[in-house]
């Protein structure tokens, strides 16, 4: 029999307790730490845009609330990295971060593209997305499950 060597194993992350549910999923079943399995904590940070109406109230004003979403992402980030680095620690898993910039259903598969990733793990945010929502947007996961080229894993929380 072949031994399994070392997998890299990629974890979407967004600003939900749904990706930061699915790492944990992954670190208790699907990751091993003694046959050197890494993981890769990807996030996409999505273009902020200023609303049109703000910019017609002056130009100091858009680029002061473009600066405050800037901040608030930002420190949003570091927030879910953190839970998320933890987490690794506490499972004894070596885990990297990749944060990307751009629409999130494009840069992350074109990371663990790029990456040879073994697995891509994501949570689902289940019907909390509105119908119209998803239907303009759709769904990152949905998305990734049918453009990434390794496996992807979509972890749902159940009530």
């Amino acid at each position: 029999m072949e031994e399994m060597g070392a997998r890299k194993v990629v974890v979407g992350l967004d600003h939900s307790e749904q990706s930061l549910y699915a790492l944990q999923w992954a670190l208790e079943n699907l990751v091993d730490s003694d046959l050197g399995d890494n993981i890769v904590l990807l996030h996409s940070q999505p273009q902020s845009y200023v609303f049109r109406p703000f910019v017609g109230l002056g130009v100091s004003f858009a680029s002061e609330f473009e600066h405050l979403l800037n901040k608030y992402q930002d420190e949003s980030l570091q927030k879910i990295l953190e839970q998320a680095k933890n987490l690794c620690v506490e499972n004894r898993v070596e885990a990297k971060t990749h944060v990307v910039h751009g629409d999130p259903r494009d840069t992350v598969c074109d990371i663990v593209n790029e990456m040879n990733a073994d697995v891509l793990v994501m949570g689902s945010h289940g019907d909390s997305c509105p119908s119209i929502r998803r239907a303009f947007l759709g769904s990152v996961c949905d998305f990734c499950a049918h453009n990434a080229r390794c496996p992807v894993l979509i972890v749902k929380k159940t009530p």
